[in-house]
């Protein structure tokens, strides 16, 4: 059977699959301002059609009550989905709002299944998402946050694996301060030094004192790491995506990120990331600002952008061993000591008061 993309539903083949792929932005326009080779609400009711509604918890901004605007769209796909008694929707999301009664209520006689990222998590698919705090400034968890990644390539290439690691900085609010991170970034990387790197050393966190085992182990001095840090997180491998004009070039290649031509290390962004993109060598995010904003019994707008923004490293990256072949699944859930245990962690640095500071400067 032939699947072919369409822009709307006249002429299109009777005997294939023909799909329209579109936003509900664009969708909304469509039907309600009236363009040449536009779809209009007469295709609904013409044709048998199923809406695929994936991020579908943008359609449903009228149940929460957060705007007129919002709310049209909502009404379009109702709209459009009772133009035609066989017409199906069908939706897909990843975080389902479960603190609003008025979306409980709407879904409760509608979850076809649910597969949420704990059940994903438990059934060994995803990395394990680690929480690494500290009481470290930016700059030190910045540094933290390379060595941490950089440990990820070295272990992989010890065992013949072929992993090219990324790391991902996620800004609050503003472009402006996703620029700030990336320009400290560099010059963090410009200026360092075999020092600064030796006093991350003072670290207790068992995860960062284990890097430094393997490092030591396989005989890569700081003078070396700083050397390969430098190179490896070249201003020409790190990647902002929060401006508007180098959009195509950034899709390619943030959706490119695991190909072998693909240097990027490093990403910079505010929000452009926060859904539809999945990869699966992203091993560490650092969170670059100190607050979160969730309220008395209330999800905070920034809680929920930092679960969808886990969620786009939370995959498997896939690689098989001699003794398992599964490159699915984790493996070393019941070995957490285990060299390779790290290339199954997704690191999700965050500032936590303690009592111990480290000063990289």
């Amino acid at each position: 059977m032939r699947v072919s993309p369409v822009e709307n539903f006249e002429a299109v083949n009777s005997a294939g699959i023909n799909i329209c792929f579109t936003t509900i932005q664009k969708l909304h326009s469509d039907l309600t301002h009236e363009k040449e080779n536009a779809l209009t609400f007469e295709d609904f009711r013409k044709h048998k059609v199923v809406l695929i509604a994936d991020e579908a918890h943008h359609i449903n901004i009228k149940t929460k009550a957060l705007g007129e605007l919002f709310e049209s769209w909502e009404n379009t796909v109702e709209k459009i989905f009772k133009q035609n008694e066989d017409n199906l929707l069908l939706e897909f999301t990843a975080t389902h709002d479960y603190a609003t009664p008025a979306m409980v209520e709407k879904y409760r006689n509608k979850v076809i299944i649910s597969y949420d990222l704990l059940q994903f998590r438990n059934d060994r698919f995803s990395k394990d998402v680690v929480i690494v705090q500290s009481d470290f400034d930016q700059r030190a968890r910045i540094l933290q946050a390379f060595f941490l990644n950089q440990y990820k390539q070295e272990v992989a290439a010890i065992h013949h694996i072929n992993l090219k690691p990324v790391i991902f900085f996620k800004a609050q609010r503003t472009i402006a301060q996703s620029q700030e991170n990336k320009a400290e970034f560099h010059k963090l990387i410009d200026d360092l030094t075999a020092g600064q790197i030796a006093r991350i050393r003072k670290s207790d966190i068992p995860l960062v004192q284990r890097a430094f085992r393997f490092f030591d182990e396989n005989r890569i001095s700081d003078e070396q790491l700083t050397e390969r840090f430098k190179r490896e997180f070249h201003p020409d491998f790190c990647l902002s995506v929060n401006d508007e004009k180098e959009k195509e070039n950034y899709q390619i290649l943030v959706n490119t990120l695991e190909g072998n031509a693909n240097r990027i290390r490093a990403i910079f962004a505010v929000q452009k990331l926060n859904e539809g993109w999945d990869v699966l060598n992203l091993f560490d995010i650092v969170r670059c600002y100190e607050t979160r904003d969730s309220g008395k019994n209330v999800i905070g707008a920034t809680t929920l952008s930092e679960a969808q923004l886990i969620g786009r490293g939370a995959r498997y990256f896939p690689f098989v061993l001699p003794t398992n072949n599964d490159r699915f699944r984790r493996k070393f859930d019941g070995d957490i000591e285990h060299e390779l245990r790290v290339l199954e962690e997704l690191h999700y640095a965050q500032h936590q008061p303690e009592d111990v500071r480290i000063d990289v400067a």
